[in-house]
């Protein structure tokens, strides 16, 4: 298991170079010029230009990108082109409340859905099925965008029950945490029925049903445990989603986490920090499907086997 860790973390670090490099290169191509928000409107050229030497602005786009790779690997970020912090620091103070969003977000997804999935596949084809289907597509239709606004409006605006923006206790998380999970619902839930469904559909569990086992035991002993795999990738998979998708969330709810800083960094052509965070984001995705996949060798022995025979 030591080997296939070491070279699975060995992977991290080549292929968030490649987003950054891609990024990094993107972003020059977006229309403005970091120096506009430096200089100021009555800046003459020459202080523009004397500026943009200073910040190697002047330099073309792969080198800027290499000079920023090199920094990379000496453990430097950089510094922000406009409030001259080090990148390091600004990614520190938001990335504690963009990992307690995703976590709550993940954590109210799984104690709705999972249950909820499990109900559907029980009483497949009733009343109860469908209306849980039909909420789920509400659900994987309904925007953040759209949702969070509406939210608002009446838990915040009209109700008064919960703060509208910002991160000034526990009630100011639940809105932006429901907007967050409820499209990860929608799927966990829909997921979690076909999983349960193929599992009550097996072999096995007529096999332990002629054997006089309860049903209770069934499901918590037998089709829980082989369906968690699905379950576990979903899971895996969107919680690196959320992490590095809660930009629009965060913008709607004024939330100070990485989606709010690399939407003002895009705005203000500030490289290094769109940088830093593509890359903190990055490193975020591969961890997690690391960590996903870790989690199969406790589910499944066979993947266990398979893996390091």
């Amino acid at each position: 298991m030591g080997t296939y860790l070491l070279k699975r973390l060995l992977y991290l670090f080549p292929m968030s170079f490649i987003v950054v490099f891609f990024s990094g290169v993107m972003i020059h191509f977006i229309p403005g010029d970091p120096v506009d928000q430096i200089a100021g409107d009555f800046s003459s050229e020459q202080e523009r230009r004397a500026i943009r030497k200073n910040m190697g602005l002047d330099q073309p786009v792969p080198l800027q990108v290499l000079y920023y790779f090199k920094g990379v690997i000496q453990g430097d970020l950089g510094h922000s082109l406009i409030d001259h912090r080090a990148v390091s620091e600004l990614i520190l103070e938001r990335i504690l409340p963009t990992v307690e969003l995703a976590l709550t977000s993940i954590v109210l997804a799984c104690l709705v859905s999972i249950p909820l999935g499990a109900w559907a596949a029980v009483f497949k084809g009733s009343k109860i099925d469908s209306i849980l289907m039909l909420s789920s597509l509400i659900g994987l239709s309904m925007p953040s965008f759209l949702l969070g606004p509406l939210l608002i409006l009446f838990f915040s605006v009209q109700m008064g029950w919960l703060p509208v923006s910002g991160r000034s206790g526990l009630s100011s998380i639940i809105l932006p945490s429901i907007v967050l999970s409820s499209s990860l619902s929608a799927s966990l839930l829909r997921m979690t029925k076909v999983s349960f469904l193929e599992q009550l559909g097996a072999d096995y569990i007529r096999t332990a049903r002629s054997k006089g086992l309860g049903e209770i035991l069934i499901f918590t002993r037998h089709v829980f445990k082989n369906a968690a795999l699905s379950i576990t990738t979903m899971i895996g998979l969107q919680f690196g989603a959320l992490v590095t998708g809660t930009i629009i969330t965060e913008k709607v709810f004024d939330w100070p986490g990485l989606g709010t800083l690399i939407a003002e960094s895009i705005e203000r052509r500030d490289y290094p920090v769109v940088q830093g965070c593509v890359f903190t984001f990055s490193l975020f995705f591969l961890l997690t499907n690391l960590i996903t996949d870790l989690c199969y060798f406790g589910l499944d022995p066979r993947i266990r086997l398979a893996r390091f025979d």
